[in-house]
């Protein structure tokens, strides 16, 4: 059985991973929502796999896009992970909203995949948008 008291003394990264896992239901939301057939196979294994690999994906794009090289933050550092899943969490609510509010107006489906991929070139466009406050050199 697993503790407080051991993910307390855990390595951070553990703790920054552990940390990521939190935003797995929205894109176990997603698939119910926008790939149904998947979810009607009831192999939950799967579904959890493939939500995991997406929540991977982008929790990496997230923390490599907003780390700034040239500082000591490591892109496993514990500041670095709870705002990867902030910014995971408020945008893809927000992109699900919109998108749900979409089809219900216009009658138009989304499908699940140009979903998360509109869904992470957005992401990509905001973190990396030129006003941001990376560095100058």
């Amino acid at each position: 059985m697993i503790s407080f008291g051991d993910i307390n003394n855990a390595p951070k990264s553990l703790k920054s991973f552990l940390i990521t896992l939190v935003t797995i239901p929205f894109w176990y939301i997603c698939v119910y929502i926008y790939y149904p057939e998947l979810y009607e196979t009831k192999d939950h294994f799967l579904i959890f796999c493939f939500c995991f690999c997406i929540n991977l994906i982008c929790t990496f794009i997230i923390s490599i896009s907003s780390t700034d090289f040239g500082d000591e933050k490591h892109v496993l550092d514990l500041r670095v992970a709870l705002m990867t899943v902030i910014i995971h969490s408020m945008f893809l609510s927000i992109w699900m909203s919109l998108t749900y509010i979409w089809s219900l107006i216009f009658n138009k489906i989304f499908y699940f995949f140009p979903f998360s991929i509109i869904f992470i070139i957005i992401l990509l466009i905001i973190i990396n948008f030129p006003g941001s406050n990376k560095s100058k050199e």
